[in-house]
């Protein structure tokens, strides 16, 4: 099984867009899982006595994972995951989950948050439907 980052668009309104996210008003709605390359697939350990160094090495593999997300969820240069795929971009007060630790997407950076609501996925009709 591929490792994969659970990627969450907040759902905008006219009243809320512009504000940061707020995870007991804003609604959620999971739009991809990103897979990840083998070289991000699994936090890096230190050994067992590294306390201090386990953490730092876990947070420099949090931030290239989130750096991996907003690269491959964004259009640069065409090569990008979403590329293939039709959904919009990665956006300010999106949601990024690593493990159980979800992230949103600031303006610059990231901040870790807990999840809002998540709704469901509208069903897009099949071709014939009516």
């Amino acid at each position: 099984m591929t490792a994969s980052i659970p990627i969450y668009h907040r759902v905008l309104d006219a009243t809320t867009w512009h504000e940061p996210y707020d995870p007991d008003r804003d609604a959620l709605e999971k739009v991809a899982d990103l897979p990840l390359p083998d070289l991000l697939s699994a936090p890096p350990r230190a050994p067992g006595w590294a306390v201090a160094v386990e953490e730092a090495i876990l947070d420099e593999w949090v931030g290239k994972c989130l750096a991996y997300a907003w690269r491959q969820m964004n259009h640069v240069d065409g090569s990008e995951w979403i590329a293939d795929h039709k959904i919009r971009s990665l956006s300010v007060g999106d949601v990024v989950v690593l493990g159980e630790q979800a992230y949103t997407c600031d303006p610059v950076g990231w901040s870790p948050t807990r999840m809002g609501r998540v709704q469901q996925q509208p069903t897009t009709p099949k071709e014939g439907d009516k």
